[in-house]
């Protein structure tokens, strides 16, 4: 959804704009290219393979100013660069296809790698630690609560059966613990998924940290510029959706005078047909977004 994230993002061709979560700089490119000589992107991501590849790709253009950070740090970061308020912000919030594919991160099932998760790799807590530390009863809340898996008690009480013996050290031992609290085999790979995706953002602090950037954000966002967020699985598109929703029609008072955070509109925009049949990973996306206008 690159031209639909530009074409909803961009109000000013002159303006400064931030990729929270750069990646490969499909997106930073595709906003870049629909600016003047006068406009900035400002990309972030706490990756460090991800960054290395956009700081080479982008190596020649000082228009674009990336950073190996997590996108929460971005308040230092525009602090930095002296720039008080930009025209508009994306977040991402897919993981991407190379980071579930690599081994040794430990983000998908298909690998045996050690209990890692972490997208930033200055976080101390890992897979291994929540597996390893956690209750029962807290290790079934997070699948429960960010897998929306229904044998998520079955599946926890196993998790620390393994613990206790020391054997939750890898990707392939929580996959087993998962197999044998589960009866009903069909299904596995779905199961699988749940349960990483949960363990993935409780290490990540994920739905926190869009949390905070929901409610932060607008307050660094000129009047007339927007903030985009683009999700692709429904736990995160009810957390975008009930927090924006939430802040509609408020006033905010910034160091720059009062603003009024409006929805960009009340329905998600959604891929085309044609990119849907070109990348089937795209058929779950969905763009939600907030305008800051004056009072």
């Amino acid at each position: 959804m690159k031209d639909e994230v530009a074409d909803n993002l961009i109000t000013d061709k002159s303006g400064t704009y931030i990729d929270c979560t750069l990646g490969f700089g499909g997106h930073t490119e595709t906003i870049f290219r629909k600016l003047n000589q006068d406009g900035l992107v400002v990309g972030l991501d706490c990756d460090p393979d991800a960054y290395s590849y956009s700081k080479e790709r982008f190596k020649d253009n000082s228009r674009i100013k990336l950073f190996n950070s997590n996108y929460t740090n971005y308040i230092k970061i525009l602090d930095e660069l002296k720039i008080k308020e930009v025209d508009g912000v994306l977040m991402d919030l897919g993981i991407s296809s190379y980071q579930i594919d690599k081994e040794g991160r430990g983000f998908s099932y298909r690998n045996d790698s050690k209990l890692d998760m972490r997208f930033d790799l200055k976080y101390k807590k890992t897979a291994y630690d929540i597996l390893n530390s956690y209750s029962v009863h807290e290790i079934g809340s997070i699948i429960r609560d960010y897998g929306e898996e229904k044998n998520y008690k079955n599946i926890a009480k196993n998790i620390v059966k393994y613990s206790k013996k020391a054997n939750m050290n890898t990707t392939y031992d929580l996959k087993n613990a998962i197999i044998e609290s589960t009866h009903y085999k069909a299904n596995m790979g779905k199961i699988f998924s749940r349960v990483f995706q949960a363990i993935r953002i409780e290490v990540n602090d994920e739905f926190q940290n869009i949390k905070k950037m929901i409610q932060n954000l607008p307050y660094r966002i000129k009047v007339g510029g927007r903030i985009l967020w683009l999700t692709f699985h429904s736990l995160e598109d009810r957390l975008v959706k009930r927090s924006t929703f939430a802040l509609h029609g408020k006033i905010i008072q910034t160091d720059c005078g009062e603003k009024k955070m409006m929805l960009l509109s009340k329905k998600t925009i959604k891929p085309s047909r044609q990119e849907i049949l070109q990348n089937r990973r795209s058929r779950s996306a969905k763009l939600r977004g907030l305008v800051i206008t004056e009072c």
